[in-house]
């Protein structure tokens, strides 16, 4: 089941209903998760949320949105945590410090989106915007442009390293094995093993030349 996670930081239940009706407009997710970040869990705003959505049942996106599962639990300011098994966090009012944090620490997992609702019309006061009626974004903040780079080069640096690891790990074991049985190690395999170092410097000597 793909889930969802919204970061309550609010208690005003308009807004989550609107941010509801927006992930439900994707039509990939199926159950969301509200995360009361080092508050108490909030059953009343989970309450208001599913009232109000019952309310607005008469527009389509709203009506998908009460057909998703929604639950929420209260966690501590853990962002390993809060990204773990989610296909999507939403980061709707957050303080930006915080949404900045969370951005940060999913740009290491390339099926994690990290999104906001935005609206593209200006808003007035004596009306409310819904979605489907009014023009919006509900798109993934790491994919702004600069972002996507950051996370494409953040994620080669990390395969890179992560080669280099099984490469050192597996010199490691030979030497090992030399030195306990007086094993020698076949010309080819040194050869092969210096190869994949080097290509491996090269690659993370292009990341940076790319990056600077």
């Amino acid at each position: 089941m793909r889930k969802a996670r919204v970061v309550a930081v609010s208690d005003v239940a308009d807004t989550y209903v609107d941010v509801l009706a927006a992930i439900a407009a994707r039509r990939d997710i199926e159950e969301v998760e509200f995360i009361f970040l080092g508050t108490e869990y909030r059953l009343q705003l989970l309450s208001d949320v599913q009232k109000k959505l019952v309310e607005l049942s008469d527009l389509a996106e709203y009506e998908q949105a009460s057909r998703l599962k929604i639950s929420g639990i209260s966690l501590k300011n853990d962002m390993v945590l809060l990204l773990r098994d989610c296909n999507l966090i939403d980061v709707t009012g957050v303080p930006k410090e915080l949404a900045i944090e969370i951005a940060a620490t999913a740009l290491a997992n390339p099926t994690i989106a990290v999104c906001s609702l935005r609206w593209l019309e200006r808003l007035d006061k004596d009306k409310r915007s819904r979605v489907g009626q009014q023009k919006y974004s509900y798109a993934d903040v790491i994919n702004d442009s600069a972002l996507r780079a950051v996370r494409k080069e953040f994620i080669a640096k990390k395969h890179v390293i992560y080669v280099f690891g099984v490469m050192f790990g597996v010199t490691a074991i030979l030497a090992a094995l030399q030195l306990l049985f007086g094993w020698a190690i076949p010309d080819k395999w040194i050869s092969v093993l210096s190869l994949l170092v080097g290509f491996g410097g090269l690659r993370l000597a292009y990341i940076s030349l790319k990056q600077s």
